[in-house]
């Protein structure tokens, strides 16, 4: 779909109904940082990521990407 601009915005609504929706701020990681090109959006992505290993730090998808990013 890679309407990445779409999913940002609806996982920010997911964050805003329930902060602790460890999924969303992973997704909106992966979103954002398929934004490369837009400034901040790399920036941002990692900020998503940490707080979703902040919540869930024994998943190793999202410790592994936050490894990666």
């Amino acid at each position: 779909m890679q309407d990445y601009d779409a999913a940002v915005a609806d996982c920010n609504t997911a964050i805003e109904i329930d902060p602790s929706f460890v999924k969303a701020y992973y997704r909106q990681g992966l979103a954002l940082y398929e934004q490369i090109n837009v400034p901040g959006a790399p920036a941002k992505a990692v900020e998503m990521f940490e707080k979703a290993v902040a919540l869930d730090g024994t998943n190793p998808d999202m410790n592994d990407i936050l490894a990666f990013a």
